[in-house]
């Protein structure tokens, strides 16, 4: 026997839905009763309270009830209530190799989606500036914000790194009487790797998460949509500015980072080791090469490009809400930073150990 339920159940259906559960319950008997539901039903507190009752007086009439074609939202209403059958209330946990599965095929989906973006952002960067259509006002605004903005915070963690590399070198230095080499291991630690790296796990979590969060909620405010309705790509509205923004500020607060955490370094020297000032800028001259000021720049120019293009993906998986939000801006800035250590270990194998 069936009964098919095609309005919402809340405070004002309830009632007239519960007398008609309970007629049909009384006319299955030992016969099996089937609850159909449409799927655009929605259920309330109210409605699920009701539901429940009736469910346990059926079961206790001795009725098999049975529900089919229930929503998410219903579902998971009923669960809180516990009114649903059991092969409806526990799902099948999938197998291990479904679960790989699962995996693979969401990573293949991220990848593709990943790289149409990469495209897609490539192409616009490039056409706004050769037919004149660049958004200058965007891009310095951006540039303000992503890179101005970020120079306190990035001077004051290279200064600390360069200070904290230079103590570690320093007591291993001084048993060997090899003081003078510290501007070796400061200046190219900080030219080619602690710069470029630093600097970008900092824009990845201050710059990238900007990012995810504004593009996040636009997409879920659908002001992207409203954009396309307009006749103007998002993309190239939205997020070539602030490519070109990190693209272009990045290296520069590289550099920076660079000179404030050697100026780190020096203060070691001059106050624990009792190196002069000259002494250490001449072997700093004479240890770092214009491979490792470039291979520094490079990476930083690298490490934009990823912040960016992750930060900017989670407009094609944010769902949910304000929660949903929140979920993305996670995802993007721990992927940014994972992203960024990746390139920078490749990059490290190509510069130093394909010579």
């Amino acid at each position: 026997m069936q009964e098919r339920i095609e309005q919402s159940l809340n405070r004002d259906t309830a009632e007239g839905v519960y007398r008609r559960l309970k007629k049909a319950a009384r006319r299955a008997g030992s016969t099996p009763l089937v609850v159909s539901f449409d799927a655009t039903v929605e259920l309330d507190s109210v409605g699920a309270a009701t539901l429940s009752k009736w469910y346990r007086e059926a079961r206790k009439m001795g009725v098999d009830v049975r529900f089919e074609g229930l929503g998410e939202q219903a579902r998971q209403v009923l669960a809180m209530f516990e009114a649903l059958p059991d092969e409806l209330a526990h799902k099948k946990m999938p197998g291990f190799f479904e679960h790989v599965g699962d995996g693979v095929a969401a990573a293949a989906r991220e990848g593709l989606d990943f790289l149409v973006l990469t495209a897609d952002t490539l192409a616009f960067a490039a056409t706004s500036i050769f037919q004149g259509r660049f958004l200058w006002r965007r891009f310095l605004t951006q540039a303000v914000e992503i890179g101005l903005n970020a120079l306190p915070i990035v001077a004051l963690i290279s200064f600390l790194v360069g200070l904290t590399v230079a103590l570690q070198a320093a007591y291993q230095l001084r048993q060997f009487g090899a003081n003078i080499y510290i501007a070796n291991m400061v200046g190219v630690a900080m030219l080619s790797e602690m710069g470029p790296l630093m600097t970008a796990i900092l824009m990845a979590g201050r710059s990238g998460s900007s990012i995810a969060a504004e593009v996040a909620t636009m997409t879920m405010a659908e002001e992207m949509d409203a954009l396309r309705t307009m006749g103007v790509n998002p993309i190239r509205y939205v997020l070539v500015p602030k490519m070109y923004a990190l693209v272009l500020t990045q290296p520069l607060l590289t550099m920076m980072a660079n000179i404030v955490g050697i100026f780190g370094g020096l203060l070691v020297a001059f106050f624990y080791l009792d190196i002069s000032i000259p002494a250490f800028w001449n072997q700093l001259l004479s240890a770092v090469t214009m491979k490792d000021l470039l291979t520094g720049l490079f990476k930083s120019v690298v490490f934009a490009g990823i912040i960016g293009l992750v930060s900017a993906q989670v407009r094609f998986r944010t769902t949910g809400g304000a929660a949903g939000v929140g979920r993305s801006t996670t995802r993007s800035v721990v992927a940014s930073i994972f992203l960024v250590i990746v390139a920078d270990a490749v990059f490290s194998l190509i510069f130093y150990f394909g010579d």
